[in-house]
């Protein structure tokens, strides 16, 4: 079941939602959740226009994939996305992640493999124009002709890449699919991961709480020294072919770190969960 919730941060906050050509026109897969109770017509194909207050949740969820919906907003608003009623060998499970803006949105980025499942990651790529390239390492190049539209490619596990789009483009990890683990069964939930791109790493050192450092995969432009309580912690490091990019893990899984220090560019996340560090403070693409 996909889903997405869309909240703002005013009052008399106006949306239009417009749902991708994907979706069916008929009504009965489409479920549409709306807290408070707001009253608003909702045409498949069309825009669906509401006007909400400030922490207003507006939600919708179908059986079919809701990926390239559009949602225009007058003000600042928050948008999360996932799934429900994933099943696995552990029962069902769902994933969530919050989608930057499209003027956040990128044209290169370094893609890390999960190490949790030896049959790779799914990378999920939604295109904001038409007639966008898209070249990622070991594929061949091809356009996607419209804009919203949703491709993906499975990633084998250590197979590093690059991803390069000629116009910008949205780029989310799925860690845990077991629709695509034939040989093996993933040592994780389904978790959906933003990937951002080269534009928005973070700069400078790093201090987070150290329960958040667990299995950290650290993707930079340099090289830099991951500390715990002041100890250098032991790395494996892995070029990016066709890039000076690196990927960095840990050596042990079980290693807590608290701090990172370089002098280049990084983003940071925890391995088959989540972003830990980016910035989104600058460098907006613009079409």
């Amino acid at each position: 079941m996909c889903w997405f919730s869309v909240s703002p941060i005013e009052n008399d906050t106006t949306l239009h939602v417009y749902f991708s050509r994907a979706v069916s026109t008929s009504l009965n897969s489409l479920t549409c959740l709306i807290m408070p109770n707001v009253s608003a017509n909702i045409s498949v194909g069309k825009p669906a226009v509401f006007i909400l207050n400030e922490f207003d949740v507006l939600h919708f969820e179908s059986a079919e994939d809701l990926s390239g919906t559009r949602v225009v907003s007058d003000n600042k608003v928050a948008v999360v996305a996932g799934a429900k009623r994933i099943p696995t060998e552990n029962g069902i499970k769902g994933m969530v992640e919050q989608i930057p803006p499209t003027k956040k949105w990128g044209s290169s980025f370094v893609f890390a493999p999960s190490g949790r499942c030896q049959a790779g990651d799914i990378v999920k790529m939604i295109t904001q124009a038409p007639n966008t390239l898209i070249s990622i390492t070991g594929f061949s190049p091809f356009i996607v002709a419209e804009n919203g539209t949703a491709v993906e490619r499975r990633i084998d596990w250590g197979m590093y890449s690059m991803i390069e789009a000629s116009k910008p483009i949205l780029v989310l990890q799925i860690v845990g699919a077991e629709l695509y683990n034939d040989t093996c069964s993933p040592t994780t939930g389904p978790t959906i991961v933003l990937v951002p791109d080269i534009a928005h790493w973070t700069n400078g050192t790093a201090v987070l709480p150290n329960e958040y450092f667990k299995n950290v995969v650290v993707i930079a432009s340099s090289s830099l020294v991951i500390l715990s309580s002041g100890r250098a912690v032991n790395t494996s490091n892995f070029s990016v072919p066709h890039s000076s990019h690196k990927v960095i893990t840990l050596l042990s899984q079980s290693e807590t770190v608290d701090e990172i220090k370089t002098s280049g560019a990084y983003a940071l996340i925890r391995d088959g969960a989540f972003l830990l560090a980016a910035d989104w403070s600058t460098n907006d693409e613009v079409l």
